[in-house]
């Protein structure tokens, strides 16, 4: 089996899921501050306090959800760091052993 990995591919992928990852967090935060008022606006009892607990829940989930991306966008600008160091060791390597066959007989 042959994998076919295009490093830049993976830098590329890897930003736009970091961008996305940061965006949400953003997003995340501006649901947690409409929790925060709803709170205080809101005088609902135990129905109040059941919604904004399962909301909050909600929230936390998605914040895991939202790390794992994050998680996920590291492991790929990583994979395309490694993959670029690796091209360029080869790259080198193979020019070492171009230049060894020129100047041997």
């Amino acid at each position: 089996m042959t994998i076919h990995v295009e490093p830049q591919n993976l830098h590329e992928t890897g930003i736009e899921l970091r961008c996305a990852a940061s965006e949400l967090w953003e997003r995340l935060a501006s649901l947690r501050a409409y929790a925060d008022r709803l709170d205080m606006a809101w005088q609902g009892g135990a129905f109040q306090e059941d919604y904004l607990r399962q909301y909050r829940s909600l929230l936390n989930h998605l914040a895991e959800e939202i790390q794992n991306l994050d998680d996920l966008s590291g492991i790929l600008l990583r994979q395309a760091e490694g993959w670029e160091a690796l091209a360029a060791d080869c790259a080198r390597r193979y020019a070492d052993l171009n230049s060894r066959k020129r100047i041997s007989p």
